[in-house]
């Protein structure tokens, strides 16, 4: 059963919302009980409650963050999205990440599976291989 459009937005804003000002409470509201997580930084399907120890360490050291410059392809089950994360409160400066995220929304309107890439991973591979294949 496909989920609205609107839906899906609404989900997946709230969910980056919550965790860009650590209120991992409602971060987790917006996932599905057996939801899986996978981070290119740690590459291994995993509940939001086994990644949360590390979201929170990366809070601590990197402090708040925003993200902007948002593009995102929303369908009826998910959506793919691309955009910068910048940590504001690093000393010397605010550090920007190019990031991919791609979600999965199920029937009742919850995360059910997050991908995130950092520095466009996804992106930076597809272009590496459309290069050599035109050689």
């Amino acid at each position: 059963m496909p989920v609205n459009p609107a839906a899906v937005e609404r989900i997946v804003d709230e969910f980056f919302r919550a965790s860009a000002d650590g209120r991992w409470d409602d971060a987790r509201a917006t996932m599905s009980p057996d939801a899986t997580l996978w981070q290119s930084t740690a590459p291994v399907a995993r509940t939001f409650d086994e990644a949360l120890p590390g979201l929170r360490r990366m809070s601590t050291v990197m402090g708040r963050w925003e993200y902007d410059r948002v593009r995102r392809l929303t369908t009826t089950d998910g959506c793919c999205e691309q955009h910068v994360v910048r940590f504001v409160d690093v000393p010397g400066g605010p550090v920007e990440l190019d990031v991919c995220v791609v979600i999965r929304v199920d029937e009742s309107g919850l995360i059910r599976s997050l991908e995130e890439y950092l520095d466009g991973a996804p992106f930076t591979e597809a272009l590496q291989r459309r290069r050599s294949a035109r050689g």
